[in-house]
Parts: structure tokens; sequence; C-alpha cells
């Protein structure tokens, strides 16, 4: 069995870290490495329907809640453990790391994946949140008034 991704040999799955940036694309670091995938790369893509399949999106659910799944959450049924076995084959398959990327049911008492999830965070530095070029034009219709850090003159 050939992996997809290029991990490093000694990996597991705690060294992987998986940001999703949208519902199709996800940013994957696993130790030194760095790159983006989309459901497609990952083997997750329902053929049929050319939209990403169940396991997809059981990887979504627990990133939204923080890796952990268990039977008090409305999305948790029966057939939640045949995804989550078919997930697991999946995962296995993509980074080519042999052991179960979920921890023991009965030891946490609840379906917790061992992948680290982190979220978007928004890049709201001045630069980035003005787009639309707002600032540089407002200082050059009123450089007297505007200054880059926004303090008034003394």
């Amino acid at each position: 069995m050939t992996p997809l991704a290029k991990v490093p040999p000694n990996a597991n799955w705690e060294d992987i870290t998986l940001q999703f940036i949208d519902g199709h694309d996800v940013k994957i670091t696993c130790l030194d490495k760095k790159w983006d995938a989309d459901y497609k790369e990952m083997g997750m893509n329902d053929k049929r329907k050319h939209r990403p399949n169940s396991q997809w999106e059981l990887l979504k659910k627990l990133a939204e809640h923080n890796g952990t799944v268990d039977w008090s959450m409305h999305h948790a049924d029966y057939a939640f453990k045949k995804q989550k076995e078919i997930l697991s084959k999946a995962l296995r398959l993509y980074f080519g790391i042999k052991d179960d990327p979920f921890y023991n049911y009965r030891q946490k008492k609840s379906y917790q994946i061992k992948i680290t999830f982190t979220s978007k965070k928004e890049d709201t530095s001045p630069d980035r949140m003005d787009d639309l070029g707002i600032n540089e034009e407002y200082q050059k219709l009123t450089p007297s008034v505007y200054k880059k850090d926004n303090s008034p003159d003394p």
C-alpha cells in the first residue's frame, strides 16, 4: 500500500494537524512538512455526485468538535460506527500510517481522533482588513487628517 501523501516515515497520527480552509480544502502539517489537499486527493469523494462523501463530512464534524464525537451528540448514531471505520481506512490509505487514527473507544468513552485540528484564523492586521484600499485612498485625500496608526494629532 503506497500512501497518497508524502509523510515522513517516522510520523504517527499525533504528528498530524489539519486545518479546514473551506468545505473542500485543508492545510496539513506533519512534523516538518506542510501541504494543502482537498477531499478528492484524500480519497473522500462521492464519485457519482462529484462532491465530498460522508467520511469527509465526518472529518469536518470531528474538526468542529475538537476531534471528539460521543453518543450525546445528535449526529452520533449506529451508522456512525461504520462511517468511522471507513474514515479510518481512508486516512490510513492517504497518510500511510498503519495504526488506527482513533483512540480506543472504551478508554475514552467517545470516538476521539488522534489528529489535531486547528481553526482557521482570520488575519486581522490593518493592511489585510483593507482589501479595498480604503485606507490608502483616504490618506491621499486627507493627508493632514489621516495617520497610519489612526491616532489623533497631539
